[in-house]
């Protein structure tokens, strides 16, 4: 009787061993897998400033300034990368103040904004003019994107004009009464 258990466990031992052997050589056996591979890209735009233009000044030193105004355009004045289509737009802090007491403001709105594509550059977009205001205002629109993509823009105060300003000297600034704004560039995807 002891025999027969004995041979029994031994048969139960050397069927584990054989199914143990029989998967290992299974998992051997395996001669290929995969493996899944993703391009992920995202959005990505940005838009700088040319350095050394940050300051856009419009200088009325002469008659003729009182009575047409002034433009100042600045040369590859914008740099935008853009995966994809995007949309530019400008807005200003506010109305020009004076820096110091007194003396009001002048509207931002006497100045437009435009913009044409940088010299020797084959830019993607299309282009509107846009009146200064606290409100966003789109410049240039692109349904494909680039990088390194130049834009030359006009500041235009002509609006300035016809003497508008003819009173907007303080006499108490002694060389020059000075009037400032900030206007914001912003780019997103389109």
């Amino acid at each position: 009787m002891k025999t027969k258990y004995f041979l029994i466990a031994i048969v139960v031992v050397l069927g584990a061993m054989f199914n143990v052997i029989s998967v290992k050589a299974q998992e051997t056996q395996q001669k290929e897998d995969k493996v899944t591979l993703k391009i992920r890209l995202q959005p990505i735009q940005t838009i700088v400033v040319t350095p050394g233009q940050k300051t856009v000044e419009f200088l009325y030193a002469s008659t003729g300034n009182y009575s047409t105004g002034a433009t100042e355009s600045k040369a590859d004045h914008l740099t935008v990368f853009s995966t994809g289509g995007f949309e530019v737009k400008v807005q200003a802090k506010g109305d020009f103040t004076r820096e110091g007491t007194g003396g009001g403001s002048i509207p931002v709105s006497d100045v437009t904004v435009s913009a044409i594509a940088g010299a020797g550059d084959k830019n993607v977009g299309a282009f509107s003019q846009v009146t200064l205001s606290t409100a966003a205002g789109s410049l240039i629109t692109a349904e494909k994107g680039g990088r390194d993509m130049k834009y030359t823009v006009t500041y235009d105060n002509t609006a300035g004009g016809g003497d508008k300003y003819i009173d907007k000297y303080i006499a108490s600034d002694m060389t020059e009464s000075v009037y400032t704004t900030e206007a914001t560039y912003t780019i997103a995807a389109k």
